[in-house]
């Protein structure tokens, strides 16, 4: 399964961080989820063209857990995870995709995106 949403449309005069935070919560411990991508697209000698900004998970994929309260027997737990890459100046949009395996139980929450300045001026 794959989600896409439009973010939105940034324009960039230097380069950025990009930091993204969300968490997940697996409804069975051999379930699995995909690290969400960034898409971003624009124009060129007008074409469309299409990319994905790299990630890569902060401290080796340093993760934390935390336990939902339930009523039932196995507990549940929220994964929290965060990722950064580096987005060119330019002119994009910027698309969000989610995934997870066939036939497997995901939910996502939280997500949150920052872009961060890297001005070397004072």
């Amino acid at each position: 399964m794959v989600i896409q949403r439009l973010i939105g449309h940034v324009k960039l005069d230097q380069p950025h961080l990009v930091v993204l935070v969300w968490s997940a919560k697996k409804f069975s411990s051999d379930d699995s989820y995909f690290l969400p991508a960034l898409g971003i697209s624009s124009m060129a000698n007008g074409k469309k063209e299409y990319g994905q900004v790299g990630l890569g998970k902060i401290n080796e994929g340093m993760s934390i857990y935390i336990k939902e309260k339930t009523y039932d027997e196995e507990p549940y737990y929220w994964e929290i995870d965060s990722a950064i890459g580096w987005l060119p100046a330019g002119d994009f949009s910027l698309n969000l995709l989610l995934n997870c395996e066939a036939g497997k139980s995901i939910l996502y929450d939280s997500l949150r995106l920052f872009l961060v300045n890297q001005s070397l001026q004072p």
